[in-house]
């Protein structure tokens, strides 16, 4: 579980910094989030077949049953009269659905270090900010209500330890968050979600109030940028916060300042000369065997 001391990252193209500063952030709805991850709040029947099972006990089957065909165009032959085994994991999907349409999310990534592969995929030529538990739940605008916590990752196989009704029985509530549970194949994300409310019909939700003084630590400048274009970035985020104690600086990925300039110039020379001129000319004779 998550942690107070635990050290978050968001990694973030600059505009979507920008917005941050002026305490702004797009939680996009988790049915949204399905688009490009087909495991996003749905892992298959045995989840779907829990949440219809769980809803027939909270509220009885013929509420249940009431509440699945409400506005439904169900396929011919699908049996409302009743809660047909056959069809409990269809039911449970319409659940699962409905969830994801009314949630949204705003998506960390738990590690005590910065990641090379975060930078590559979310923080490219962006930044990344770094909180931890304390300063995001602080940071939130007052008066709404969030839930954050550990995405859980599940097992798909049955017999494994964290296959699904083993999860739901050790944390019944996630049943009423599935939003929270993802395949075990995404387990390298160590992601920590923020999700809220989502209203009716809408991709997602713009949540304002966020105090970006509070909420953000360190801010870290991706190593894909030019030198130039980092400075400049730099210069701009230490006078926003030149009342605060938050760091600014360059990712530890980018090399050190006095080599950055011998390192150019080697650049320069490679990427001018034919492949040929490398295998001849640049290479030391110990590298040029393929």
């Amino acid at each position: 579980m998550l942690e107070s001391s635990d050290t978050l990252w968001r990694y973030m193209k600059l505009s979507t910094f920008l917005l941050l500063l002026e305490g702004k952030a797009w939680f996009p709805s988790v049915a949204s989030l399905r688009a490009g991850d087909p495991l996003e709040a749905g892992l298959g029947a045995e989840l779907y077949d829990l949440l219809w099972k769980h809803l027939v006990e909270a509220e009885g089957e013929s509420q249940a049953i009431e509440w699945i065909s409400r506005d439904k165009d169900w396929p011919d032959g699908h049996p409302l009269s009743n809660a047909s085994e056959l069809y409990t994991p269809v039911y449970g999907k319409t659940i699962a659905d409905e969830i994801a349409r009314l949630r949204a999310v705003w998506c960390w990534y738990k590690s005590g270090n910065e990641s090379a592969a975060m930078w590559s995929v979310y923080g490219h030529q962006g930044v990344a900010v770094m909180t931890d538990r304390v300063r995001l739940t602080k940071a939130l605008p007052e008066g709404k209500s969030f839930q954050i916590d550990d995405i859980i990752y599940v097992d798909r196989r049955g017999a494994e330890e964290r296959n699904i009704k083993r999860i739901i029985r050790r944390q019944p509530d996630l049943i009423r968050r599935p939003h929270f549970l993802k395949a075990v194949e995404y387990q390298h994300e160590q992601e920590v979600r923020v999700a809220g409310h989502c209203p009716a019909g809408a991709k997602g939700l713009m949540v304002t109030g966020i105090q970006p003084q509070i909420l953000i630590r360190e801010v870290l400048i991706s190593p894909l940028l030019p030198s130039a274009e980092a400075e400049t970035i730099e210069r701009i985020v230490a006078k926003r916060f030149e009342t605060s104690t938050v760091s600014v600086k360059r990712s530890s990925l980018v090399a050190e300042s006095y080599v950055a300039p011998f390192i150019e110039s080697i650049n320069e020379r490679l990427y001018g000369t034919t492949d040929e001129q490398i295998d001849t000319d640049i290479l030391p004779q110990e590298f040029r065997t393929l």
